[in-house]
Order: C-alpha cells, then sequence, then structure tokens
C-alpha cells in the first residue's frame, strides 16, 4: 500500500453503487467518505461521521489561510438534492449536531421543528455518515436503476454464495434463439447422413469417456456430423464410409485410453487408406445423386414406419412396408442380390430400425409382420 496519505474505500461503492447513482450523488457520497474513513477519530480508528456543511460540500474547506480540499464544486441546489436522493437510497445518514454543547441527536428524538438545539438553542448543523450497505440495498439500487433495465438484466443475491446473481434476459433470449438454430442444423445434419446409427454409436462411445457422461448438441454437430458429411462429400462412396466409420468405432480411438475430440482424423485416415480398396464399389458418382436420395428415402420410410407401429397403426405400416420394397432395386447396390436387399428391408422393418444395411437378426425383436 503506498505510504501517501489516503482513504480506504469498500469495494461495493466502486464495484456496485458508484455506477448506479447520479454524477452529483457520487461526488457527494465521496466526499462524506472522505471527510470520515479519511480521517481518525483520535483513539487509532477511522472517523464514522462527520459534521458537513452545505458550504463545506459545495466550496471544500480552509483553515486559516491553507486549503484542505475543494468540495464537491457542485451548486447548492444540486448538493441537497443529491443528498436527498442518498438519503432515500439508505446509502447515507445524517444526523443534527450542535457544535456548541456538542449535543447530537439520536434515533429516538427529534429536533426542535427550527432547527435549533434543544439543549442550548444554538443552531444545529448536520452531521454525516455513509450508512450500512446491505444486500437488500445494493438489489434495489440495481433493479431500479434504468440504464440496467434497458440492458434486459435483473439481480438477485445469492445467500449461499454470498454474491450478487445477475440474470440478461436479452442474452437469454440469444441463448434461446441460438438453440432453437442447433437444433434445427442438427436435424437437417442427421437427415443428411448415409449412417446415423453408426455415428450416434460414435457419440455414445465418447460420452462414455467423459465425465458427465454426456456429449454436447453443439460438440455432437461439429465433432461428429460435419466432419461426416464432408467424408460424404468428398469420397462419395457409402460403403467406404461405412467402413471408415466401423473400423473407427472398433479402434483405438474408442477402445483405448486416446482422446476422442479428434476421432474423425482416425476416420479421415482410414477412408483415405481404404478408398482404392472400395474404389470400383457403386458411388454416388456412378449412380448420381439418385442412388443416396434413395437409400435416405427407405432409411426414412423405415423409420415413419416404426413410428406408425409404434402407435398401433400397423395396417398403414404394412401398407408403407410395400412401398418401401418397391424401392429396393434403388439401393441394389450395397447387397448381392434383390433378395438380399428385401430380406434386410423386412427385418429393419421387424426391429423398428432404419439401418436396413447393418441390421442383423434378432430373435427378440417385435414381428410387426405376424403382429
Amino acid at each position: 500500500m503506498s505510504s501517501d496519505p489516503h482513504t480506504q474505500v469498500p469495494n461495493l461503492i466502486y464495484d456496485l453503487v458508484l455506477p448506479v447513482v447520479r454524477e452529483v450523488e457520487r461526488d457527494c457520497l465521496l466526499y462524506i467518505i472522505r471527510r470520515t474513513y479519511g480521517f481518525s477519530d483520535g483513539q487509532g480508528e477511522r472517523k464514522k461521521r462527520d459534521v458537513i456543511s452545505l458550504k463545506q460540500f459545495e466550496l471544500g474547506i480552509t483553515t486559516g489561510d491553507y486549503l484542505l480540499d475543494l468540495g464537491t464544486n457542485r451548486s447548492r441546489g444540486a448538493i441537497r438534492q443529491a443528498l436527498e436522493g442518498l438519503e432515500k437510497k439508505e446509502l447515507v445518514e445524517s444526523r443534527y449536531a450542535c457544535l456548541r454543547c456538542m449535543w447530537e441527536e439520536r434515533s429516538e428524538s427529534q429536533p426542535h421543528s427550527d432547527n435549533t438545539c434543544p439543549r442550548c438553542n444554538a443552531s444545529l448543523a448536520k452531521s454525516w455518515c455513509m450508512a450500512e450497505i446491505t444486500p437488500n440495498k445494493i438489489l434495489n439500487l440495481l433493479n431500479a436503476d434504468s440504464r440496467q433495465q434497458t440492458r434486459g438484466r435483473r439481480f438477485e443475491w445469492d445467500a449461499e454464495k454470498r454474491r450478487f446473481k445477475v440474470f440478461d434476459e436479452n442474452r437469454a433470449s440469444q441463448v434461446a434463439e441460438d438453440k432453437q438454430k442447433l437444433d434445427q442444423e442438427f436435424e437437417a445434419l442427421t437427415e443428411a447422413l448415409w449412417y446415423p446409427e453408426l455415428v450416434d454409436e460414435a457419440v455414445r462411445l465418447a460420452g462414455k469417456k467423459l465425465k458427465n457422461g454426456h456429449v454436447s448438441r453443439a460438440r455432437q454437430v461439429n465433432n461428429f456430423l460435419k466432419p461426416v458429411i464432408n467424408m460424404q462429400n468428398k469420397y462419395r462412396n457409402p460403403a467406404l464410409i461405412k467402413y471408415a466409420l466401423e473400423q473407427t468405432i472398433a479402434g483405438p480411438v474408442f477402445t483405448g485410453d486416446r482422446p476422442t475430440n479428434n476421432w474423425d482424423r482416425y476416420a479421415e485416415k482410414v477412408a483415405a487408406n481404404s478408398a482404392r480398396q472400395f474404389a470400383n464399389t457403386p458411388s454416388e458418382k456412378d449412380h448420381g445423386e439418385s442412388a443416396k436420395e434413395a437409400e435416405l428415402r427407405i432409411r426414412n420410410m423405415l423409420r415413419e414406419a416404426a413410428r406408425l407401429n409404434g402407435s398401433g397403426e400397423n395396417e398403414q405400416a404394412r401398407a408403407m412396408l410395400d412401398e418401401i420394397l418397391s424401392e429396393a432395386d434403388a439401393v441394389i447396390s450395397l447387397f448381392d442380390s434383390l433378395e438380399q436387399v428385401q430380406e434386410q428391408i423386412r427385418l429393419a422393418f421387424k426391429q423398428g430400425e432404419s439401418d436396413f444395411a447393418a441390421t442383423t437378426a434378432d430373435t427378440y425383436a417385435p414381428d410387426y409382420l405376424s403382429a
């Protein structure tokens, strides 16, 4: 701390009070603090209260030929209003005092109506002190300040943590809007995935390595969905992408102790190393957009069929199965024969799955065909 004379001011004054009071109130409050905490009471403690006249607030104090301070440099009318405002805000307290006989007003007593001393009839002066700053007083100041309200902020006192908590309504609205956009992006990217079940499995395995066991929606979009979509656009080969995802899921990124932040780099490396192996497999480049669209359409139809079966609309679900089977030849490139395609579609329908290419027999799956 500097060895120069100084006045200690509570941090709350600088942090939370001065920003929300009027400038003239700020000047008067600091002057009161200077005239009290800035002086010793003669017993080794800081003064708690001092008699300050309006003239001193206005012009300052001189002792003989020497200047002590310049006051607030505010007009007397502005000072009166500021002091009234500070008292209404319960930031300062004033009492009447007699400089002749040292009588001082107490909370239970009242001065004469003409502000004369009840003991010696001398004119009374006012003594000032900074009031105790409580959380409720700060809350009243913060929540009543128009500048804060226009920013959409409100405040509460957290008694457990002994801190002021802020609620930013504008920020909350922006967060809700951002969440809606993120959810929409998530849905759109998920629909564009060729193998959403494999991506879901990667997300699940990544979550198991986190302390809270949960991968946030934003991380799913940025670290899982977007990288896979980029791989799809780069290689345009469903079989290659499926292989890369399967190898990555079974590889050291998810099964070992390695972090999963850059799991897609491993998948990209598998895809790059295996591209020649899958060069002769049917791809979107060979068949145009229709092959991809057909697979996505069948997946979506299988999801809808599962929903219908789940709600008891079995006849409508079976009718949709017939429609799906009529599309089977559009994805025959993923299988050895049309019969295999149709068998996989039926199996996926029975299990309520959409990834007909990866579905395996499950004796415990509900058989909607015979329901």
